[in-house]
């Protein structure tokens, strides 16, 4: 009787063991903003726009690379006049963008909708630019580098030919000719921006706040 009570407990045991560590199971916290594994975003058609006046973002966040983990709130990125954006949409009174150049391609937020123009005229003052296949020179006039593909911020513009740091700081010179100011591409991005706690007087460890 008692090896019977036994065998009936170390059966009960390995039932209750077996539970506690099946693989199938899954945890579902998470530090996104929704309590999700990972980040449920959706495509927009991003527009090129140029800031007309320096502002400041507002609602500002940054979205992980691998989009697996939280939203990460930002406060007190500077937009400067000339700056070019991606406008994701848009209502009456402002625009939700992201920045499709340097190291901030993950920054997004919310502009003042008198802040912003799609006015192609106002690109050829554009602080940035879009290089496609591009040629690169080691000085105005100067020797051919190599070419690049990807964006990078006007330093200076002098006799038809533009200085252009890219991130990682390499500096080149590129004819203004073959500049582009096209960054419109698809973008992945949240159905509606992240809210934050507004009267918090403690920020989250995660704040970002770029030095500018």
């Amino acid at each position: 009787m008692r090896k019977n009570i036994v065998m009936i407990f170390l059966m009960l045991f390995m039932v209750i063991l077996t539970g506690c560590v099946n693989p199938d199971y899954h945890n579902t916290n998470n530090t996104g903003p929704e309590g999700d594994e990972s980040l449920v975003t959706q495509s927009y058609d991003g527009k090129t726009a140029i800031i007309t006046e320096d502002t400041e973002i507002s609602n500002g966040y940054v979205l992980p690379q691998d989009y697996e983990t939280g939203v990460s709130p930002l406060t007190g990125f500077q937009l400067h006049k000339n700056d070019i954006v991606l406008v994701i949409e848009e209502d009456d009174t402002s625009c939700r963008i992201m920045l499709p150049h340097g190291d901030a391609q993950l920054i997004r937020g919310k502009v003042d909708k008198t802040a912003i123009s799609y006015d192609t005229s106002l690109f050829e003052k554009a602080n940035q630019a879009n290089l496609h296949d591009v040629t690169v020179y080691d000085g105005i006039n100067g020797n051919k580098i190599g070419q690049k593909n990807q964006p990078g911020f006007i330093d200076e513009r002098k006799d038809g030919w533009a200085l252009i740091s890219f991130p990682g700081g390499e500096v080149f010179w590129v004819k203004e000719s073959d500049l582009s100011f096209n960054f419109d591409m698809q973008v992945d991005d949240l159905p509606e921006p992240p809210r934050f706690p507004e009267n918090d007087t403690d920020e989250p460890d995660n704040m970002i706040k770029p030095d500018i």
